[in-house]
Formats: C-alpha cells, structure tokens, sequence
C-alpha cells in the first residue's frame, strides 16, 4: 500500500469507533509525521475525500511547515505552494467546508512567512485581489481575503524578532494602505448588508490584527493613530465607528478589540489636532448608543453589593466603590422602584450587555490615550463620562472595570483644569476617602450618624448604604481602637464611644430585637448580606477590641441564620469561617461549641430541603472549616466528642443513599457528586483539626482517630461498589479523607497505614485514579523511613508502575506529543490529555518522594527501569507541573542531597540509575537538550540544569553524556528546530561552556541554559553567551 493510501487508512481509522484501531492509527501517524512521505497528504485535499481526512491532512502539512519547511529544495517548496494556492481558487468559487477553507489560508500564510517577506507581499497582494469577488456578492472569495490577511498578521507576530522586523517592512508595510482601504470597503459593505455579520467580525479581527503592528508610510509617519486613520482611510474610519452601532455580539466584541488597538497606537507624527478631531469623531460615535442602552435599562440600581464585585485595587478603593454608593442614594431617593431592586435588561439585553462593555472599554481607552481630552479639550467629555456612568448602572464586573480605568485616567487630570460639569459633580466619586478622611477627623460622631441613618432607615436601600457606610471604614476603626495606636492617649474618651457605639450596633444587630429586624428590613436579602460582610470585616473588633460583652455567639447565629438567603449565603458563611478563626479563644467551652455545631446542621439541612435555597458546596466548607478549627482547640476527649457531632450528619446522609438509593449502584452521576461533597465535608472536617494542640495528648487519644474510626464503615463500603469505585469524583472525595487524615496525624496516623494504603492501591489498579497516589505520597513523606511500613509502600510503588504502564505504553503519544486532530474530537482529547497530565504528574511526584524519602524501597519494587523510561518521555513535555515532577524526581535520583539518606542508600541510586544510563542514556541526554530548546516552559529552562549538571559531572557517565550532548547540540537538525535563531557557532560555544561545568557555579550553569533557552526562541542575540567565558 502507497503511502497516500496508507495514511488516508489510517486517518479514517482515528475517526473509527474502534479503540484499538484509534490507538494503532495515532501511533502510526506520529511516526509518518516526521517523515518526508507525510508533505504528500497534500494529495487528499480533494472533493471526494472525507471532510475529516483533508481537515487533518491539511493541519498536518501546517505542522511540517512550521517545523521542516527550510528543509525542503526550493523546487518541492514551489510545487507545494501551487499545488495548495489551486486548491484554495477551487473554493472560490464552490461551495466548500468553511474549516478546511481557513486552515488552508492558514497553510499558505505559514509557508509565506517561511519564505520572507517576498512570499508576504505576493500573498498580501493576492488576497486584495480576491476582494473584488465582494464587489459581485462572492462572499466566499471575501471570507478567504479574509482569512488569509488575517493569518499573514498572526503568522507575522509569531516569528521572532529579527525576522518579523524585516516581513512587516518589507512584506506588509508597502501594501498597507491599500489593505486598510480594502478592509475599509468591506466592512462598508458588510454593515450596510444584512446576514453579514460573521463577515464582519473576520474583516475587524483583521483591522485590528495589521493595527497592531504601527506601520508607518514612506515618510515614517504612522497609519494606524486615530488621526491617521480618519485622514487617510476615512472609509475604514467611518466603517469602525458605525460597527459599535451593530446587533450582533461577535461583531461588537470584534469592534471592541480593534479599536483597543487603534487608541494604543502611537501618533507617529500627527498633529494633536487631528488626533483630536478622530477622538471627537470615536466618542461621538459612542454617545450614539446612550438613547439604546438607556432604553434596555430599567433605571434602578443594583443592590450596592452586586455592584461591588471588581477586585479590589487603589484606583478603585478611590474612585468607584463609593460612587455607586452615591449613585444609589440619588436613585433612592427617586424612588423609582423595582420588584427587587435589582437592574434588568429587556429582550434582547445580551447585545445590549455587549454594547455596554464596548462603550466602557473604549472610554477607558480613549481617556488612557487623553486623559487631558476627555476632562477639558472633548466637547464630548461631558456626555461621556455620563454615558459611562449609565454603563456603570449595569452593574456587571466588566463594564465597571473599564469604568475604574477611565476615572483612573480622568483623575490625573487637576481638578481646576476639567471642564466645571466634571469637578464638583465628580468629586463625589470620592466618597470612600471622604469617608475615611471623616472618620479620621470626627470619629465617634461618624459611626454614631451612620447608625442613626441605619435605625431611621425606610428601604432596604438605605439601611444598606448605612450598613456599607459602616463597613467601610472598619480598618480605620480598627486601628484607631487598637491598644497600640498612634492616637491613644489622645483619644481615650473617643475609643470608649467607638466601643459602646459598634457594641449597640451589634447586640441590635445580631439579638433579633433591633430596629433592623422588627421592621423586616434584615430579612431582605441584599441587607442581610451586607451586614454578614460588616461581621466579617470588624472580626478583630469581636476577637479583643471590643472587650468581654461583644455578641459574639449571637453574631455567629445571625450568619447562620443568612446561609438560608442565596444571596447573604456566600458572605456569611465567609465571615463565620472568619470570626471563628479569629474568636476560637473566646469559645473554649464545649457545650457552646456543640451548640454552634447543632445549630449549623439545622441552618445546612433547612436550606437544602428547600427547593430554591442550596447552599453551596464552597460556602460549607467554610461553615464546616470554622467549626472544626473550634473543636481543634478543645481538650482531647471534648474534641472526640465535638468532631463525631461535627461529622455525623454527613457520614450518616452518605450511608443512607449506599444503602437506599439504587442510583448510586447504577452509576447515577448526580447521586455520585452527592456522595462526593458529602465526603467532601468529611475531610474538610479533619484536615483542619491539624490545628490542635494534640502532641502531649496520650497515644491514641488524638480526635482525627476517632473521627476516622467513624468514617471507617462507610469508606469501606465505597471501595466495595464497583460503580463508586470508577467515579472519578467519589474516589477524589475519597482520597481528600486520607489526605486529611495523614496531614492531622502526620506520624501518628501508623496505626491506620493498611486501611489508607490498601484502598488507594486497590483503586488506582483497577481504574488508575491520580489521587490514589497523592494519598500514597503523603504516606512515603511520613512513613518512608519505617520499617514497618517497608512492604506496604514497595508494594503500593509495584502496583502504582504496573497499573500505569498500559497509559504510558499505548497513549504515550497523547500525553508526551502534540497529536492534530479534527475539531469534533477537541474536546475529547482535552479532557484526555488533561487526565493523562495529571497522572503523569501524580506519579512522578510519588517516585520524587521515593527517591528523597525511601530510594530502597523505589529499588526492591523493581519500578525504576519504567520510571527512567517514562522520565526520557516527560521530560519534553509542555505542561508546566508534569513537567516540574519528572525534573525534580531525576534530580533527585540522579544527584541525591537528602539528609535523611545514608551513602548505602546513594550509591545504590546511583548503580540504578548507571544500570538505566547503559540503555537509555543517550535517550535522555536527547530529551533535555531538546527541551532546551523547543518544548520546556520559559520559567523551568534553569531547573533542567540540576539533572543535567549531575550527568555531565558524574565520572562514571561524564564521558558518554558529553558525547551524547556535543553530538545533539552541535547537529544541524538541533540548530533547524530553533527557526533560525541559532547558528553553529553559538551552539559550539554554548557546548563548550556547559560541558566545562567545573568553571561554572550551579546558579551560572542554570543561568547559561536559561540564556540559552532564551536564544533559542528568538530573545537576544549570540553575544550574551560570552560573558559566561569570562
């Protein structure tokens, strides 16, 4: 069979249903890819072959392209170049798979930038012409034009720096004009024309794309400056700002980036003036959408916590947060009111929600590029910033963000200079420091008219904002009322009004008496989750500052209370976790302790039974984490007592559905994640009984024993149902126990080695679970040096390599090289390598333990030949953790520093790996200086150092490895695979320094291969490898 014939076989046996078939075809086609025979998949790109088969044919020749194409003769270059350009004319004017019609623009712009910028213009010139198409209704031969001006860009800032410069210049800077002039026509065109909007998304992806790279005409003035462009392309100015006007979210997004670009540029020689003229032009254009956006908005704002969800920062401590505050007093006291007081968008509100991100965003960069323009020169400054205040109304995490970004730009603008509308009225925006300049200045008399606004409050609005207004300077509070303030002895009298004050304030608060409560205004959800946060924020002030009578156990009720409110829920079960961490000395009594634990089972188990209020899983593990670290710091035997109440309502629900529910042995995924958050808890539970004081306790006395004693019944079911035994989030929960348990007890966890041990290895043989061997790490870590424990761990470390060795074998490829595959199995094969990745990972942090903790024990499994092989694979992985692993365990194999290891045991680490190095070493030589260069993370480049200085210095191998490495690093393969970044030259030298490791300290070798790695992508040139001989 031909080789065509061969590689069309087994294309179509990797779409196959066949797993075995798949598993063969990938392997097969792996090796065909490096071969010369793999450039005539070219062939199948013809109409009556499969879609999929031309699709992966045409993505694997980008591959060769991208990797082998200077290896070529000029002759088959050309050949290849026709034989696809054909292809592409042939779907000009036939209707065609859209896919494979872009991948093969992607291919000719790939093979364009190889050759130089030459090739670029040809091409750049070839796809303008294409655009006449459009003028007779071919939008095919537009969407290619498209396709392929977009890829030259993309394949353009993807070369390095010395070559790209020399492409945009010579290859797509003399045809700039007359591309943006296309552009122009199109999008024109395209916006005028109904059903054209994915045509117009491409053409401004394209815009943006040639943007981006601030070319200059022959006078060196730039093209791509706002003033540029409206004065020599006023038709793609104009299209530009029309396109923020469009219905269609891919268009709106698409415009939002272009103009991004276009107000980042640099004025390259424009006057001021026209610059202005083309701002004036972009904001004019945006206050052409307040009417529309406006019109969606039912003018009420967002509760004053949905709108203070951006991160928090200076710019926006300064600027935003109290602005919305005052933006909810003035709607307050409009009184128009909402069902719920919340913002809503009427039908067709997500292009309306776009819009409003577009507008934010390009205000914000309109007034990063102006900040002088939008606050005085603009005659549109006015109405923008009130247009980017309607968008501020929206209350969406994006929008306010750009909204931040523009007051951040107006604010380096002097007060006195900004037009009159924007000084006074926007000096509001300030309010969160005017707030705290008050404090600072009145201090009692603040809280106490914050809290007269709060108990004369009318709405749930305002006794929000006076909660908020509250909360809001309780850093200042804090501080101020600390024994070692600054202002204590000037300020003794005032502290002692701050604490009666904020004690009034929460014993009414939190004892169900208060003003709040009676009138019902507590048990509105957003004020509710506001004062849930002032709990959390005045932690300290419940923990010490506000003396023995603070409510703290009626505090820790009310946000119990709120975990039944979807929206306090997530705030309160935060500040519950928060107060009882900070408060845990303050509760030392082990009914009241029970108490809180009784009543949090009530809150958790009343809000799932109700059909609309869950509390989430996140928000119970901090409900469950605060307990546990209550219970941790009992006596021992309350501790017992209190944990077994902490965790028995969880293990009990879990056994009821093992021993009720049909659906958890069918498999049922549901009834499976169920049982997993459940276990969840569990282990929550344990892990942070860490925090005791259980040392001196007698042996066996420690709660996490009896915790796990509890537990024992049910984990053992589990294990026991093959169905559960498959779930990948039942057996995660699982191993989440066992963590937790050998992290609480540490060495004290002996006792139960069999019962953590025995599970995780049956488990990992039977479906290879990565957590399983997180489990058995955490056991090497502790019990490594045990002998007693000598043959449980060699055996776990046999069953974990023999399990594995199937995933590496057949699926090597999937987890160690990059695989092309057709679309539909994208996500197929994410989920895959994300797994493989994570196994690979699991396993090699396991050896690394062995290898630091008990390399005797790594010995008598036998395992090492399989981790060593393994190791020469994953040392050219991509992905960053894996890849940390596989490192760390060569490391450590190959050059042993622990303490804990006696020189018996080193040497006998370094016969294994001698007896490795015999088949496999020049392998793996390979595969580090590979990885130098091509496939390691920029930031591992200097942890490759260890390994390799270990086996360079070693004088049993040092001879063969530097032969092994001379002979890698000085081939013109080695030099072909940078693209051209290396030459001989500077691989000799860098050889020659890295082999002399004698002359280097460990920091300057790590340093050499990290330049070197850097040299390699492109970054810097040869000469920084000759300070390395000085």
């Amino acid at each position: 069979m031909g080789s065509i014939a061969a590689a069309h076989s087994a294309i179509q046996a990797l779409y196959g249903s066949d797993s075995a078939q798949r598993q063969a075809a990938n392997v097969w086609l792996t090796e065909y890819a490096s071969s010369e025979q793999a450039w005539e998949c070219m062939q199948l790109l013809q109409g009556d072959v499969a879609p999929e088969v031309q699709f992966f044919s045409v993505n694997l020749v980008i591959s060769k392209v991208r990797h082998a194409w200077s290896q070529l003769q000029p002759d088959a270059r050309q050949q290849i170049q026709g034989f696809a350009r054909h292809k592409l004319e042939d779907r000009v004017s036939n209707a065609s798979n859209r896919l494979i019609t872009q991948r093969l623009c992607l291919l000719l712009a790939a093979m364009a930038a190889a050759d130089g910028a030459e090739a670029g213009a040809v091409l750049v010139n070839h796809a303008v012409q294409l655009t006449t198409g459009s003028t007779n209704g071919n939008q095919a031969a537009t969407e290619i034009a498209l396709n392929l001006l977009l890829n030259i860009a993309e394949e353009a800032a993807a070369l390095d720096t010395r070559r790209q410069g020399s492409f945009i210049h010579k290859g797509m800077q003399p045809q700039a004009q007359t591309v943006f002039g296309t552009l122009g026509r199109v999008l024109q065109t395209c916006l005028a024309t109904s059903g054209q909007s994915s045509t117009t998304a491409l053409a401004l992806k394209c815009t943006q794309a040639w943007l981006g790279f601030s070319l200059a005409d022959s006078h060196g003035q730039s093209m791509c400056s706002p003033g540029a462009l409206q004065k020599q392309q006023s038709q793609l100015f104009t299209a530009l700002n029309a396109s923020i006007s469009a219905e269609d979210s891919a268009v709106i997004d698409a415009a939002a980036e272009a103009f991004e670009v276009l107000l980042e540029s640099e004025e390259g020689g424009f006057d001021e003036e026209a610059d202005r003229q083309a701002m004036s032009a972009i904001a004019q254009a945006l206050l052409a959408n307040k009417n529309a956006l406006q019109g969606h908005l039912l003018v009420q704002p967002c509760p004053l916590s949905a709108l203070l969800r951006c991160p928090s920062r200076p710019a926006y401590k300064k600027a935003v947060r109290l602005e919305v505050l005052r933006q909810l007093l003035k709607s307050v006291n409009r009184n128009t009111q909402s069902p719920k007081g919340n913002v809503y968008w009427t039908a067709g509100g997500e292009v309306e929600s776009d819009r409003a991100r577009l507008v934010a965003k390009v205000g914000a960069a309109l007034a990063d590029r102006s900040p002088e323009g939008v606050a005085q020169d603009l005659p549109e400054a006015v109405p923008l910033a009130e247009l980017m205040m309607t968008c501020l109304s929206l209350g969406e995490r994006r929008v306010a963000e750009f909204v931040i970004d523009y007051l951040d730009s107006l604010s380096t603008v002097a007060l006195a200079e900004r037009q009159p509308q924007l000084q006074q009225p926007l000096y509001s925006s300030l309010l969160q420091e005017v707030l705290e300049i008050s404090f600072g200045v009145v201090r009692s008399h603040y809280l106490a008219l914050m809290a007269h606004h709060l108990h004369t409050a009318t709405s749930w609005q305002a006794a929000e904002a006076a909660l908020f207004g509250i909360r809001c300077v309780s850093s200042s509070v804090l501080e101020s009322s600390s024994p070692d303030s600054e202002d204590q002895a000037a300020a003794g009298s005032d502290q002692q009004n701050t604490r009666a004050l904020l004690s009034s304030l929460f014993r009414q608060l939190c004892s169900g008496q208060g003003r709040l409560t009676q009138t019902g205004l507590l048990q509105q959800p957003w004020v509710m989750a506001t004062a849930a946060r002032l709990i959390g924020d005045y932690a300290l002030w419940f923990s010490h500052l506000g003396g023995p009578d603070v409510p703290l156990e009626a505090a820790l009720q009310l946000l119990l209370e709120a975990l039944r409110m979807p929206q306090a829920a997530p705030p309160a079960a935060k500040a519950f976790r928060g107060l009882c961490i900070r408060c845990a000395a303050r509760i030392t009594n082990p009914a009241d302790v029970e108490g809180l634990i009784g009543l949090a089972h009530t809150a958790l188990q009343t809000s799932a039974k109700h059909s609309e209020v869950i509390v989430q899983q996140v928000d119970k593990q901090n409900v469950v984490e605060g307990l546990a670290r209550l219970t941790a710091l009992l006596p021992p035997p309350a501790a017992a007592k209190a944990a077994q109440h902490l965790i028995g309502p969880f293990l009990q629900a879990a056994q009821v559905d093992l021993q009720t529910d049909p659906g958890i042995a069918a498999g049922s995924t549901d009834r499976a994640e169920q049982l997993a958050a459940s276990l969840q808890l569990v282990a929550c539970a344990i892990r942070f009984m860490e925090f005791g004081s259980f040392a001196s306790a007698p042996a066996g006395s420690h709660p996490v024993l009896s915790m796990f004693e509890a537990s024992q019944p049910l984990l053992t079911g589990i294990v026991q149902i093959p169905s559960l035994q498959a779930s990948v989030p039942v057996v995660s929960a699982l191993c989440e126990v066992y963590c937790s348990a050998l992290t609480s007890l540490r060495e004290a966890a002996q006792p139960l080695l069999p019962a953590l041990v025995t599970p995780c290895v049956t488990l990992f043989q039977a479906h290879q679970h990565p957590p399983c061997l997180d489990v058995l790490t955490s056991c090497v870590l502790y019990f490594g040096a045990a002998p007693a424990a000598a043959n449980l761990l060699t055996h776990a470390l046999y069953v974990a390599c023999s399990a594995s060795e199937p995933v590496f074998q057949l699926e090597h490829h999937l987890l160690f090289l990059s695989c092309i595959v057709p679309a539909q199995q994208e996500e197929e094969q994410a989920h895959q390598m994300a797994s493989r990745q994570e196994h690979a990972t699991s396993l090699f942090r396991l050896a690394d333990n062995y290898a630091l903790m008990a390399p005797a024990l790594a010995q008598a499994s036998g395992a090492l030949q399989s981790l060593f092989r393994w190791g020469v694979q994953g040392v050219q992985l991509r992905e960053a953790e894996p890849l940390r692993c596989v490192i760390s365990f060569l490391s450590h194999w190959a050059a042993p520093t622990s303490g804990l290891l006696t020189n018996t045991d080193k040497q006998a680490l370094k016969e294994a790996l001698y007896s490795c190095m015999s088949h496999q070493g020049q392998e793996l030589v390979q595969a580090l200086a590979l990885a130098l260069v091509q496939t390691c993370p920029r930031h591992l480049l200097r942890s490759l150092a260890s390994p390799l200085r270990a086996l360079l210095e070693d004088d049993a191998m040092s001879d063969a490895v530097k032969s092994f490495f001379s002979q890698m690093v000085c081939s013109q393969q080695y030099i072909d695979m940078s693209g051209g970044a290396l030459d001989p030259d500077s691989c000799q030298l860098f050889c020659r320094l890295a082999m002399q490791t004698g002359a280097l300290s460990l920091h300057r070798f790590s340093a050499l291969l990290q330049d070197f790695g850097s040299l390699a992508r492109g970054e810097g040139t040869s000469d920084v490898l000759l300070a390395y001989e000085l």
